[in-house]
């Protein structure tokens, strides 16, 4: 009954203020692979990228202040239609000038400069957030990020099988921004089993305590230097515990990860028109320089080690369950704020990318590499070998290559086609047709 009233809301706002739009993307995906049940996160992620076959969304506002939310349909693995039962998957108001932006909502959100990021990262499918960022418009500043995220209590509690599955991620950033280089330094936490108070909640308050009562802290600290107009190389590091020769060997061990990137612009040009709206298209991001449009090589290299987000209580893990339909059923996918594959993980990332109305063409080869320990891994001592990268052994290969033809104003043509090869055995070819009805 909440939902049918909640569909009628929307309906009836839409029509009233004329700001409805509705997108038709008629698509058909052959693959090789098995079906099955509780797919791995990247299978997960392949689906989120997946385009909706319609998408019903609602657009008010102007560039000072927006509202926005979206209903879609699209199919699972199983090719049964799903619909996300957290209604909306997109949804948001923001507040947008030229010192400050707030936004509150759900939508998807990234701290670092890279595709991949080991704070918050784009690949979750969203975050329940405040964002609150505040610094002056000009070169030369400190800018200032406030970033509060709760998970899904639901997906939760079925998890850690506590009666208080309470997970909020409280995150304040200082960034520095010169004209080609910006430096970002973030401290984190995730309060979990209670709900948090202002000391720790407040957006001007830097703090945490010192004990960790439920609490993981982590530090990350990410650059991203424009070199030239063609070069841009880009870094981050994250700490989640770092053990002192000092310190006893059954004190925390050490949990770290590192992201190394760089972009070269071989061609300026202007990028194609956006024809369909998505959720990526949403994102919110810190600042960065990061090269969209024209022709570009990209590559990207990051490293987990095995004990990164991990703790000894389940709900003490940095990790953001959330809960989808999958095969008429509910199913909770694990994933992280951060790193998208979590702890324990090397990938590697090479792409090629050409952006130039009307077309865009990104050809990308992809290397996973996981361990065996993983989030679900002993975290009780001896904790050994915990920057160790040769017990990652279970690899995946993927190439992959994406086209997009914007017909006109309204139309836009696309196809992709994966094969993956290692872990997986699979070849994916997708086809489609998008339009813009109103």
């Amino acid at each position: 009954m909440r939902k049918i009233l909640f569909v009628a809301i929307f309906l009836v706002t839409g029509f009233i203020y004329a700001d409805l739009h509705f997108d038709l993307s008629p698509n058909i995906l052959l693959g090789s692979s098995d079906v099955v049940d509780t797919p791995t996160l990247l299978e997960f992620y392949d689906w989120l990228d997946r385009p909706s076959y319609s998408k019903l969304y609602l657009d008010l506002g102007d560039d000072i202040f927006k509202i926005f939310f979206q209903l879609e349909l699209k199919s699972d693995l199983k090719s049964n239609f799903s619909i996300d039962p957290n209604y909306p998957e997109v949804g948001y108001g923001e507040f947008n000038f030229d010192i400050f932006k707030l936004s509150i909502g759900r939508r998807k959100l990234a701290t670092g400069p890279g595709f991949y990021g080991l704070n918050i990262a784009q690949q979750a499918p969203y975050f329940d957030h405040i964002w609150f960022e505040a610094g002056k418009p000009e070169v030369g500043r400190w800018r200032y990020y406030f970033t509060t995220i709760t998970t899904d209590n639901l997906a939760t509690g079925q998890i850690s099988e506590k009666e208080d599955p309470y997970k909020t991620y409280i995150s304040h950033s200082f960034s520095y921004v010169w004209d080609n280089f910006i430096l970002n330094i973030i401290d984190s936490s995730l309060i979990y089993g209670r709900v948090p108070d202002l000391q720790e909640a407040a957006p001007f308050i830097h703090y945490h305590g010192l004990y960790q009562r439920g609490q993981n802290v982590i530090l990350d600290i990410n650059f991203d230097w424009l070199v030239n107009s063609r070069l841009r190389l880009y870094g981050e590091a994250l700490i989640d515990e770092f053990q002192l020769s000092i310190e006893s060997s059954d004190s925390n061990p050490g949990a770290m990860g590192f992201i190394l990137g760089s972009q070269f612009k071989i061609k300026d040009g202007r990028g194609a028109k956006k024809i369909l709206n998505t959720s990526k298209d949403h994102l919110l991001r810190t600042e960065n320089f990061i090269f969209d449009s024209g022709l570009y090589i990209s590559f990207e290299s990051m490293f987990t080690t095995k004990y990164l987000y991990n703790r000894d209580v389940e709900l003490g893990k940095i990790t953001n369950p959330i809960l989808y339909m999958w095969d008429n059923d509910s199913v909770i996918f694990n994933t992280y704020f951060g790193a998208a594959y979590g702890p324990d993980a090397l990938v590697n990332r090479l792409g090629l990318t050409y952006n130039v109305d009307p077309f865009k063409m990104d050809l990308t080869f992809e290397s996973f590499s996981f361990g065996g320990f993983g989030i679900n891994g002993s975290f009780d001592p001896p904790y050994n070998n915990w920057l160790s990268i040769t017990s990652l052994t279970n690899s995946n290969f993927r190439i992959a290559l994406n086209l997009e033809w914007i017909y006109n104003s309204n139309q836009t043509f696309y196809s992709n086609i994966k094969y993956d090869f290692g872990l997986f055995n699979n070849l994916q070819f997708l086809l489609g047709w998008g339009m813009k009805l109103f």
